[in-house]
């Protein structure tokens, strides 16, 4: 499911040597939110430095002791640590600010990020990697999966964020990031903020975002940054945060109508207890297209003299769900629709096509009008098959099993006479009509009133 633009609260930052932080919540937030906690340290003693995580909180990533300094550290130079932590249950609303405790801190920042979802059930993966010499621009700093893999997948998004101990040219340092991974193509990242304070020994970093908009990649991201200014101590650790949602489970419809003499397009996707229905009338032509992922109802209904062509999938691992497409008049129809399912998982469907009468009648019709070419020989069983069809075509309702029996009747008879035929023309006129009857016949069986396909 498609995640929307992320809102980052202002960036927060402790007091030198302060034991705690205290970033606001950004406005708006939703309890179907995915909310991340950002924590950049820089320790007051060599590769030090911890930060209490925050009660209802769970830590996504960490990468401590970065940016290859040893035991080095003073102003605008030492080994940084980046904590990243995501809201268990986000309130509705919430406003003021997170209390972060903090040890062995000479300065930290911290800010929080909301990322609108569309509900649906989230899953985490994570990254790290740091930057451990003196960087050139454009900076880039290939990572390693965390505990949960990063695996991007379309649609996911990608929040990561870099803490340097520097804040030489903060707040403008950095711009045109961009991540990228083996497999998956990624929209254009977006920086969320530049955190940086004299405070202390100095700290800085930056942040940003991007949605992966095709593929997959089983491999760890590489993300890339442009530099500003003073670049001796861009250095430090990077931590990013992989967000998942899965469909959403909701009930609803999509409905679409056309009337005119024209063209009509119409296609639409219902994920979950929902229904899909399009309706046209009309001398003109129409194409529907809808897909049910999860109990659901795909209908398509045409009346008039032109051409219709309907397509339905229902797919799901456990499904329960219908297809129906009907359609009338003096024109070409073409239904097709399928269910697929694993077979060791319960559970069934139906898809239900029914044929006009007038579909009926036309197909007798022309199968008759095979029967009477003058290359075919009037025997008894053909007299019998023709005088049966003049009768179909005066029923109110043919039977698709009276139809198909006559077309198999007829194609015996005629393979028999072409056995007898010399000429080698009036035996290939014969293979023709045979195809046609064929054909027919597999129409005929295509339009069963109702074809049950149950699973498990």
């Amino acid at each position: 499911m498609a995640f929307g633009t992320p809102v980052a609260g202002a960036a927060a930052y402790s007091a030198a040597g302060g034991t705690t932080v205290a970033p606001a919540y950004p406005s708006g937030i939703l309890a179907t939110d995915a909310v991340l906690l950002f924590v950049g340290q820089k320790p007051s003693t060599p590769n030090g430095g911890t930060v209490t995580t925050p009660t209802g909180w769970t830590l996504r990533e960490e990468i401590t002791a970065a940016g290859g300094y040893g035991s080095t550290l003073g102003g605008d130079t030492g080994n940084t640590n980046l904590r990243v932590y995501s809201w268990n249950t986000p309130v509705a609303g919430q406003t003021g600010t997170q209390s972060i405790t903090l040890a062995v801190n000479d300065v930290s920042w911290a800010f929080i990020v909301r990322v609108p979802t569309s509900g649906g059930t989230l899953s985490y993966g994570s990254a790290d990697g740091q930057r451990t010499t003196t960087p050139t621009s454009p900076m880039s700093i290939a990572l390693t999966n965390g505990a949960s893999a990063t695996d991007f997948r379309t649609e996911d998004i990608a929040v990561w964020a870099m803490c340097i101990p520097t804040d030489v040219t903060t707040p403008s340092q950095f711009s045109s990031q961009s991540i990228t991974a083996t497999g998956a193509t990624f929209a254009t990242a977006v920086e969320i903020n530049e955190p940086d304070s004299t405070t202390g020994a100095d700290i800085g970093g930056y942040s940003a975002y991007a949605l992966v908009s095709s593929g997959t990649s089983s491999t760890a991201p590489t993300v890339d940054v442009s530099l500003d200014g003073t670049l001796t101590n861009v250095r430090g650790g990077v931590g990013l945060v992989r967000i998942r949602e899965a469909v959403v489970i909701r009930t609803g419809s999509l409905a679409a109508t056309e009337t005119g003499l024209d063209t009509f397009t119409s296609s639409g996707k219902v994920i979950v207890k929902g229904s899909l229905s399009v309706s046209e009338t009309g001398t003109d032509t129409l194409s529907a297209t809808g897909s049910v992922l999860v109990q659901g109802s795909l209908q398509a209904t045409e009346v008039g003299l032109d051409t219709a062509a309907f397509t339905g999938v229902v797919i799901s691992s456990s499904i329960t769900g219908t297809m129906a497409a009907n359609e009338e008049g003096l024109d070409i129809a073409n239904f097709d629709g399928r269910q697929t399912q694993e077979k060791s998982v319960g559970g069934g469907g139906l898809i239900k096509m029914t044929a006009s009468r007038r579909d009926l009648i036309s197909a007798a019709e022309k199968m008759l009008r095979l029967l009477q070419k003058p290359i075919i020989k009037n025997t008894l069983k053909i007299t019998k098959v023709t005088k049966k069809l003049e009768e179909v075509t005066e029923q109110a309702r043919p039977r698709t099993t009276t139809l198909e029996t006559l077309a198999e009747q007829a194609i015996i008879e005629l393979v028999n006479q072409q056995k007898l035929i010399k000429n080698v023309e009036d035996a290939r006129k014969i293979r023709v009509i045979i195809q046609e009857l064929k054909e027919i016949k597999n129409y005929v069986e295509d339009e069963e009133e109702a074809i049950m396909m149950l699973f498990g």
